[in-house]
């Protein structure tokens, strides 16, 4: 059940649904010390105040679909698993100075350029959502995110991916959907792990639209490109010989009735 959060309030709930009467200020903020999972989302929210650091207990936090154009400076979320930023206005976003434990950022519907940096930075992080925003490039930086497992890029803007991409081993979903690509590095035909791969409306040009949504088709086809070898057709089946027999043996067959 949702909470308003009023003057005489102080939470020590573990996980609350706020629903906030003005916007969230350091009055407010100082009666949520102890919660661990905080949904802000839909508040219509225009900025946190900067005592959002003090909510150290925090291993979820939910302020999507608000009206940030920019995120505090963090650097005591140490135990911060899950952060949802979807659908706001940011810009940017290298707020995270310790993000340790996070495993999932959802930047998606903002207004960002450029993969932030410091998303390289996160060790632990498996789950980044970027689409929906005006990234022009995959730097080479994404690729020291270790244990990255699911990256979707799609509806942006980008028209070059860094080869290093292919050197994240857990990668097994990528997204790239709406883009400007024309081409995808031929090393993404060796990350065995890759099984999900969507390529639909980019301007590609050595990919066959027959494959595009046959990711092991796709991969085999960059791995021949890398290696020189021009794509295999299915064989042709070999014509069977005529018989050469002379002498046939069809006893105890008798017909059936």
């Amino acid at each position: 059940m949702p909470h308003i959060l009023g003057p005489s309030c102080a939470y020590t709930h573990t996980h609350l649904l706020l629903l906030l009467p003005g916007e969230l200020d350091d009055e407010k903020t100082s009666k949520l010390a102890g919660v661990t999972r905080l949904n802000l989302a839909n508040n219509a929210l225009t900025h946190l105040p900067n005592s959002i650091k003090d909510l150290t207990a925090l291993v979820e936090l939910d302020v999507s679909s608000n009206k940030l154009s920019k995120f505090p400076s963090i650097a005591t979320w140490d135990r911060l698993t899950n952060l949802r930023l979807g659908h706001n206005a940011l810009t940017s976003f290298a707020s995270l100075a310790s993000a340790a434990s996070l495993a999932k950022l959802d930047l998606s519907h903002n207004k960002l350029r450029a993969v932030p940096t410091v998303v390289s930075k996160m060790p632990a992080l498996t789950s980044l959502d970027l689409s929906h925003n005006a990234i022009t490039l995959v730097p080479a930086s994404l690729g020291n995110a270790p244990r990255l497992k699911q990256l979707k890029l799609g509806r942006n803007a980008i028209n070059d991916i860094d080869p290093a991409l292919a050197s994240i081993a857990s990668l097994s979903s990528l997204e790239l959907d709406g883009n400007a690509l024309e081409d995808i590095p031929n090393e993404l035909g060796y990350c065995t792990a890759l099984s999900w791969l969507v390529l639909d409306d980019n301007p590609l040009d050595d990919i066959p639209l027959d494959i595009i949504d046959d990711v092991d088709a796709v991969k085999a086809h960059l791995r021949d490109r890398a290696e020189g070898r021009t794509p295999s057709e299915p064989a042709e089946a070999e014509p069977s010989e005529p018989s050469d027999a002379t002498n046939i043996d069809a006893a105890d067959n008798p017909p059936v009735a």
